[in-house]
Order: structure tokens, then C-alpha cells, then sequence
């Protein structure tokens, strides 16, 4: 490839590299799972909401997936996790990138960000965060000990949650999932798998989407605060490809085509920073924010037949997403 991905959680998003951990326990291959499901669908509303996966990651088995809960009452969030990781091995539970002791994200960074718990006693838990990326502030590395219950309560106290906030611990998995009240705790527990309706103001058809989104980047900054959700997305597409590589023999062009995608992903966000940056200075950057994903547009088309021929996509990934808001 053109650059190395790991294939592992680490090479995830901060809301699905637990998770993957987590689901190792209720399945033979969950990266296989996660890198199968990898899409980009999109709903333009008062804001865009993204989603990465086009069938739901968070399943554990026949008639069971993993649903949010919440409460107000920490004494109750501190048993129902102890439960929790008694009866199953362990809890996702629902923080806060910037009230995590091991994060280098700034303080007031309110990004959710899901940590596995695998142990308890007394007045600590042991943590297990597999993410790793590049921050503003240097390298996030994972991190796996011990944190205490005041510290974990604090990290999982809700805040103030702006709405592309909201939309990402909502569509996390794919389908729009049941969230609970802002005012709180939240944690992952299994419960019976919810049925959803087609939505037709959904789409992740490449020809809807990356056009549509290279002409709202087109005005930045404005906008801007949804970057991140384009980063998840390239991290969760060169993820994929380089599940797919690792698994399947392909030949020469189809090495070139993946590798093309990946390079066009993988330069993407950077792109969008570089673009907000400048237009932030007088110095508008539209027409390199619509070549961007016109080049990724092309990209994505080539891979399609690949994608489609080894099972990482729909026939002509044209599937409508599913889960109403």
C-alpha cells in the first residue's frame, strides 16, 4: 500500500476501537464485522449528520445489540457498571475526550469517546483504550490501567453537547440507536436488537455524497466543527481497505485503485484543515475543498466492483440507511 494502516482497534475511530475489543468476546472476527459495514452515509437536516456503517456494528448476536443507559444518580452508575462487567467481562461506557487523565485532547474538548472497563474493586477500574491518532497536542498512544471512581465519574458526567456532538454518539453504529438524556451517565448494555424503518432522507450513494459534501466544505470555515466527523470516516475507510488487502489477493490494478483511495482519504482532512486555516486568513480555498472530493469521488467509483466482489459493500453501494432521528 501506498501507507501502512494497522489492522487493528487501534486503527479505529475513538466510538469503535473499544468496541471492538468488547465485541471479541460475542464473535469470531468483530474487525472483520466493523470493516465490512464501513460506508459514508449522509443526512442533510439544520445540520449534516454522518454515519460510518450501513448495517448496525453494535450487534451481539441473534435478537441482541448493545443499547445506551443512563442515569442522573452516580451511586446508580457506578453499580449498574460493576454489574455489568461482572455478568459480561466488561462495559463500554460513554466519556469525554478531554476529562480523560491519559487524553492529550484540551480540556474542553466535549468529543464522546467510549472506554471499556474490564475490572473493578473498591475505588478503581481498569480502563482499556485501544484508540491511537494524531492530535493537535502530539500522539495519542492507548491506554491500558487503572482509574479511579471519581475520575471515571467526572470523565463520563455529561456536558453541554453542541449537535453534530449529539448526532455522533447517536448514529456511532450505523442505525440511529436510542439515546438517553444528556443529564448524566451513559453506558452500553446488551438488550433486545431494535427493527428500524427505511429512511429515505438518508443516502450513501458516492454520487450524492461526496459532491454534496465537497460544495458544504466549499464555504468554509463555516462548517468546520464537522470536520472531524470526514477524519472518522477516512480513518474508518483506510481501515477497510486495509482489512481487505490483508485478507484477499488482488491484482496489480486493483492494488493501484485501493491504494489511490487511500491516499485520497487519508489526505482529505488535512485538506479541510489547510482549507478553514487559509479561510481564515481572507484566503478562500473552494476550489481545493471541491477537487478534494472530486479526486475521491473517482477513487471511491474505481473500488466499487472490488468492494462489492469481496463482500465490504452492497451491489453499487447505493443502500438507503436505516433509523429515523
Amino acid at each position: 500500500m501506498t501507507e501502512t494502516v494497522a489492522v487493528g482497534a487501534s486503527a479505529l475511530s475513538c466510538l469503535t476501537a473499544n468496541l471492538s475489543t468488547y465485541l471479541s468476546s460475542t464473535m469470531d472476527d468483530p474487525l472483520g464485522h466493523i470493516a465490512r459495514s464501513v460506508h459514508l452515509g449522509l443526512r442533510f437536516g439544520v445540520a449534516p449528520a454522518f454515519s460510518h456503517h450501513r448495517y448496525s456494528i453494535a450487534t451481539l448476536g441473534p435478537g441482541q445489540q448493545l443499547a445506551y443507559r443512563a442515569t442522573t444518580d452516580p451511586v446508580t452508575a457506578v453499580a449498574r457498571l460493576a454489574e455489568q462487567i461482572d455478568s459480561h467481562g466488561g462495559v463500554l461506557v460513554l466519556t469525554y475526550s478531554g476529562a480523560l487523565p491519559w487524553s492529550l485532547a484540551r480540556p474542553d474538548d466535549a468529543a464522546p469517546h467510549l472506554v471499556l472497563l474490564t475490572d473493578h474493586a473498591d475505588q478503581w477500574w481498569h480502563a482499556s483504550d485501544a484508540f491511537s491518532a494524531l492530535l493537535p497536542g502530539g500522539r495519542q498512544n492507548p491506554f491500558d490501567g487503572r482509574i479511579g471512581t471519581t475520575e471515571l465519574l467526572h470523565a463520563m458526567h455529561t456536558p453541554t453537547l453542541a449537535i453534530e456532538q449529539r448526532h455522533r454518539i447517536r448514529y456511532a453504529f450505523g442505525p440511529a440507536a436510542a439515546v438517553p438524556s444528556d443529564d448524566g451517565y451513559r453506558w452500553l448494555e446488551p438488550a433486545p436488537a431494535e427493527t428500524h424503518a427505511a429512511d429515505p432522507d438518508w443516502t450513501d450513494d458516492p454520487d450524492v455524497v461526496l459532491p454534496r459534501l465537497g460544495s458544504f466544505f466549499a464555504g468554509l470555515p463555516a462548517g468546520e466543527e464537522f470536520i472531524d466527523d470526514i477524519w472518522a470516516a477516512a480513518q474508518h475507510h483506510a481501515f477497510r481497505y486495509a482489512h481487505l488487502l490483508q485478507h484477499h489477493a488482488l491484482t496489480g490494478c486493483q492494488t493501484a485503485a485501493v491504494d489511490a483511495a487511500v491516499t485520497a482519504w487519508n489526505g482529505l482532512p488535512m485538506s479541510l484543515h489547510f482549507a478553514a486555516d487559509s479561510a481564515r486568513r481572507g484566503r478562500p480555498r473552494a476550489t481545493l475543498v471541491t477537487t478534494s472530493f472530486l479526486t475521491l469521488h473517482e477513487t471511491e467509483l474505481r473500488c466499487v466492483p472490488i468492494l462489492v466482489q469481496l463482500g465490504y459493500a452492497a451491489p453499487r453501494d447505493r443502500v438507503i440507511m436505516k433509523g429515523r432521528q
